[in-house]
């Protein structure tokens, strides 16, 4: 019992927080422009004394710039010589252009700096991005979001969608808090609250239980005429309705809260990952030795954890892995780590429970095993024991030390195709509630 205690005491002890909290806007239909509710939430943050970066990556008819700027923002490339941002108000950096994948060619290495360290003095980063299928070439950056609020009018009608993009969220990013924000169309306060809590549960319940995860709501966006009016002129008013105000004060303390697990997990910067997306056929330039850290598949949870000296990993479907670095002979760190893998196979539910809905206790450990250079038939030797090991290769460079994946990642737990359950609970509707 007292190893078990030390084990769960470990786990649950404070971790330094991480830096800028990244949070990305989608909205699903051009109802209210999603620009809208990021410059809203812009503005009160910094109106609180944070420090805000303004990023839009929706080309559109309206963007971040007419509610910031009174003025439509250019898409990169498109004369604008220097990306450093720009303060349209104070608290608030914006960046000068809308930033399409079609687009980001043509940033050069200096502003590709000036971007990430603007960024690194951010308190907090918002990026608007599509909700049409160009949403699906921002995978490199779903990593390095911590939150998402998805903006939806709550029409049956809707609900495939909506669902559509939370699967791929999740899929890519198991670690999201997803806020979803519903726009009910009907008229009359009762029916607007009911149709917005149906929505929201229904689409909960799929989540729940195909997804397991858990969608953060209910929060309504109610168009009054005030609101209307705001959005057709394009400005942000100085004394917004009653109800927007409450949304806004909802949603701080759902993304804000004074103390959130997600901020102790690793997660990389928005610019760092597109340079890195663009740049992936270049050989990257490490700062550091801590090898573990520089794994795009994997971040690290713990260090010499239980009595194996475990460290452990975790991948990006949350299955648990164990790292293991091969210094002189990879022959012993293979067996080390083996033998770390079965102590993690016989404590995986105790950890999954310490690690809450982070750890997948249904998906097996894995060995990741990090070596400077493996003997011929290395590989192909460990693959035909049926070994559950991925390989990479340390590699030093006159730009420093990196590394590179030799095996294949473990098949993804969730197969990017709707099941035919998916399907079949997608067109189905459960008796409603009374309200």
């Amino acid at each position: 019992m007292s190893q078990i205690a030390d084990i769960a005491s470990h786990f649950l002890s404070s971790r330094p927080y991480g830096t800028t909290r990244r949070i990305g806007l989608i909205g699903t239909t051009e109802t209210v422009p999603i620009a809208f509710l990021a410059a809203g939430l812009a503005k009160k943050w910094a109106a609180s004394g944070k420090q805000i970066m303004v990023v839009d990556a929706e080309e559109g008819d309206t963007d971040l710039g007419d509610f910031l700027l009174k003025r439509s923002l250019p898409l990169v490339g498109e004369g604008n010589a220097d990306l450093t941002t720009i303060s349209p108000s104070p608290g608030i950096r914006l960046v000068p252009a809308c930033l399409t994948l079609d687009h980001l060619r043509h940033i050069s290495p200096a502003q590709w700096e000036k971007l990430k360290n603007e960024e690194g003095e951010a308190d907090l980063q918002l990026i608007t991005l599509p909700a049409n299928a160009s949403l699906f070439s921002w995978t490199p950056i779903l990593r390095s979001l911590h939150a998402v609020i998805l903006q939806t009018p709550v029409r049956e009608s809707d609900r495939t969608a909506c669902y559509q993009i939370l699967r791929f969220l999740y899929l890519h990013n198991p670690f999201l808090r997803v806020h979803l924000v519903g726009i009910p169309l009907e008229e009359g306060a009762r029916a607007t609250v009911s149709e917005g809590v149906h929505f929201y549960e229904r689409l909960s319940q799929l989540v729940g239980r195909f997804l397991h995860q858990e969608v953060m709501g209910t929060n309504l966006l109610i168009l009054e005429s005030d609101l209307i009016h705001a959005v057709l002129d394009r400005v942000l008013p100085d004394q917004p309705p009653s109800s927007f105000t409450l949304l806004m004060d909802r949603l701080t303390r759902e993304i804000l809260p004074e103390d959130s697990s997600t901020e102790k997990i690793r997660f990389p910067g928005l610019f760092p990952s597109l340079e890195r997306f663009l740049a992936a056929s270049k050989m990257p330039a490490w700062e550091s030795s801590e090898l573990f850290k520089e794994l795009d598949d994997y971040f690290p949870l713990d260090a010499a954890v239980g009595p194996k000296k475990v460290t452990l990993l975790l991948n990006w479907e949350r299955r648990l892995a164990i790292g293991e670095v091969a210094k002189n002979r990879v022959g012993d760190a293979l067996v080390r780590g083996i033998e770390a893998l079965g102590w993690v196979d016989d404590h995986l539910p105790l950890l999954a429970r310490l690690y809450g809905k982070r750890i997948n206790p249904g998906l097996p450990a894995h060995l990741v095993l990090i070596s400077s250079e493996y003997p011929p038939g290395f590989s192909d030797g460990v693959s035909r024991f049926g070994l559950p090991v991925i390989l990479y290769r340390a590699v030093a460079s006159e730009r420093g030390l990196f590394v590179e994946r030799l095996s294949e990642l473990p098949k993804p737990s969730i197969s990017p195709e709707l099941s035919p359950e998916e399907k079949e609970a997608l067109n189905s509707e459960p008796a409603r509630r009374e309200t």
